[in-house]
């Protein structure tokens, strides 16, 4: 009962969509509870006939217009809410985006027009509310409910986003084949941005290493790392003392006479080369959720993954494989991102060799060909005015 879910503030099913139903018509306003089927990431179901009901939310109508409302899926509670906060996109929220998660029972409480078949329902993607906030399109979905991969096979899919201040980072999540949903490997994906003819387009390459596995795409958006405000600790270091100052001397020493070079002269850069900014599941909120399935032999690519952290972008054309081969030719090929400078790029050996780039006009893009010959990470810089040099994208040879 609404009272009793009052008074112990805390309740488990449908108890919150009464006691918020209930308020409504203390306060006059038109008010209903909607019971239906509510998709989750993993739901493997796409039969004709709808399944048994799992949840119940709320419609409201002000002014003559529908909108929805799921106090419980906006709990800071509810374990897909990220950081534990209130997810106020589910109050009042529009019926036709709704939709794409709360399937109701009765076609008459979708408020849109014309009525949504559940067939339909089943193929739009799973989607968080950072979808729509951040106005993501997918604009080239199969036309199966899923991906269907096989070998070595890479798959574009192509999206595109609010605007320039936003950026993409995706993922396969592959889970155990006994169906208990539980992740036995997680495979980020290549997802670079382009600013084309005024709109934000981001191209995901999909791949999947593993034999005959199920698991699931995840696209996460949200502001590009520069322009989000910096933690008080960032940027903090405390000056070195007189034992680490010898200390640094003598590593110093140490690397001339060493053939391996110090990869941690370069900013963001670890010991053993690899960048330290690169984006992760935890960047960005997740956006929206597809189905993959990957038959075949279990020999796709490893993507290399992009300096999240730069003050420009670029666009790596190739290689897209973040693994060289040692006694192959690469040719290397980046475009700059929503800026017409002209800039300075370095491949850098192992061994610390600096290989410059040739700036490409008919594209304005950035082109060298090599030839790998040592082992270990070679990193792509770019030179800027105020951090000196950054990394752009690490390759490894092993």
């Amino acid at each position: 009962a609404p009272n009793a879910v009052l008074q112990r503030r805390r309740s488990r099913g449908p108890g919150f969509a009464y006691l918020f139903d209930a308020m409504m018509g203390a306060l006059g306003i038109e008010s209903h509870a909607v019971r239906g089927y509510l998709r989750q990431p993993l739901d493997t179901y796409q039969g004709a006939v709808m399944p048994a009901a799992n949840h119940v939310w709320n419609s409201v109508c002000l002014d003559g217009e529908y909108r929805l409302v799921d106090t419980a899926c906006a709990a800071k509670s509810h374990p897909l809410n990220a950081e534990s906060k209130t997810e106020a996109w589910f109050f009042m929220s529009s019926p036709k985006d709704t939709l794409f998660t709360h399937f109701p029972v009765s076609p008459s409480n979708q408020f849109v027009d014309p009525v949504v078949p559940l067939s339909v329902f089943w193929m739009l993607p799973y989607v968080r509310p950072t979808y729509f906030q951040a106005k993501v399109k997918l604009l080239n979905l199969p036309h199966v409910p899923r991906m269907e991969l096989r070998d070595d096979q890479v798959t574009p899919l192509v999206l595109c986003v609010r605007d320039s201040t936003l950026s993409v980072f995706a993922e396969v999540e592959l889970h155990d084949p006994s169906g208990s949903g539980r992740i036995v490997a997680r495979q980020p994906l290549l997802a670079q941005c382009m600013d084309y003819k005024g709109k934000r387009m981001v191209k995901v390459l999909v791949g999947v290493r593993g034999a005959d596995v199920r698991g699931l795409i995840k696209i996460y958006c949200g502001t590009r790392l520069p322009l989000q405000p910096k933690r008080p600790e960032d940027g903090v270091t405390q000056a070195p003392g007189k034992a680490q100052k010898m200390l640094g001397f003598l590593q110093g020493a140490k690397d001339k006479r060493s053939l391996t070079h110090d990869y941690t002269r370069v900013k963001d850069v670890d010991e053993e080369g690899n960048i330290k900014t690169v984006a992760t599941a935890k960047t960005f909120p997740l956006a929206c959720v597809l189905p993959v399935v990957h038959q075949g032999r279990n020999n796709a690519p490893t993507f290399v993954q992009p300096n999240a952290a730069m003050p420009n972008e670029f666009y790596i054309k190739e290689p897209t494989d973040g693994q060289l081969h040692l006694g192959e030719s690469i040719s290397f090929h980046l475009l700059p991102v929503g800026d017409e400078r002209l800039f300075h790029l370095q491949l850098r050996s192992p061994s610390g060799q600096q290989y410059k780039f040739i700036y490409q006009p008919s594209d304005q893009g950035y082109i060298l060909r090599h030839t790998v010959k040592e082992r270990g990470a070679w990193i792509i810089v770019y030179h800027t005015d105020t951090d000196g040099w950054l990394p752009i994208a690490s390759y490894h040879c092993t």
